[in-house]
């Protein structure tokens, strides 16, 4: 399973929490996923701050091995994994990461997933509200 997958089922959850609630930005926004790719998309950042809080609450909440396996799938978990092979073939002690650092990482690379499927969403969205009708394509070429 490649690392994007396996962000988006553990993000599953709250994805679904942010398409079931209201918007907060446009009214004409279908729900808060659609603000949160809007806000990414065009926005202050403002309600992607309250998605990040609310990405970490989450984090928080998995199971211990769940964050390993995020940690240790991370770009920061595979280079700590690469030191950690080098000091044992040079019999150097081992150091373990900051717990911090980890639940950083860990946020910083869902997050980054979690927004560019809310852009890819609001993109599609407002491509959906403006109306493209092919026909009107295949009249200009007449």
């Amino acid at each position: 399973m490649d690392t994007k997958n396996l962000h988006r089922l553990i993000m599953a959850g709250l994805i679904d929490s942010l398409k079931n609630s209201g918007p907060i930005a446009y009214d004409d926004h279908d729900n808060l996923w659609i603000d949160f790719g809007w806000d990414i998309s065009e926005g202050d950042g403002t309600i992607a701050e309250t998605v990040k809080d609310m990405l970490i609450f989450e984090i928080r909440s998995l199971p211990e091995i769940l964050r390993q396996l995020l940690w240790w799938e991370s770009f920061d978990g595979r280079y700590a994994k690469k030191e950690i092979m080098e000091a044992l073939e040079q019999g150097e002690p081992v150091e373990s990461p900051d717990e911090e650092e980890i639940m950083n990482t860990i946020a910083e690379s869902l997050f980054d997933t979690l927004s560019d499927q809310a852009e890819i969403d609001f993109d599609e969205f407002v491509y959906d509200e403006d109306g493209y009708d092919e026909d009107e394509d295949e009249d200009l070429g007449e």
